[in-house]
């Protein structure tokens, strides 16, 4: 297990309010990993950021308002799935067509 020193949490805030990954705050600190990082981080109630992983936007859509659209029993698995408009606007819609053979 890590042994945390007071250099050590210094450097992490400082790289954290930086905005260094975890990642890269871990290849600063010899012996701690991407994981220790985190949890220190969390434990001293550093602030949380956004996730670097991108989030399909109609994905994001149907989520958060509880349902995927597989859910609703469409798009069939035969059926387009192409997008129509823009997610979260009214009219927002799958083409859900039968799909053709390839």
């Amino acid at each position: 297990m890590f042994q945390w020193t007071e250099n050590h949490v210094r450097t992490l805030k400082l790289l954290w309010q930086r905005g260094d990954s975890a990642r890269e705050i871990a290849l600063h600190i010899d012996g701690a990993s991407r994981d220790a990082v985190i949890g220190k981080a969390r434990r001293l109630g550093l602030a949380r950021r956004p996730s670097p992983i991108k989030i399909n936007p109609a994905r994001a859509f149907f989520k958060r308002n509880g349902y995927y659209p597989f859910d609703l029993g469409f798009p069939g698995p035969r059926e387009c799935l192409w997008p129509i408009g823009e997610p979260g606007q009214a009219g927002f819609r799958f083409c859900c067509k039968r799909r053709r053979p390839r």
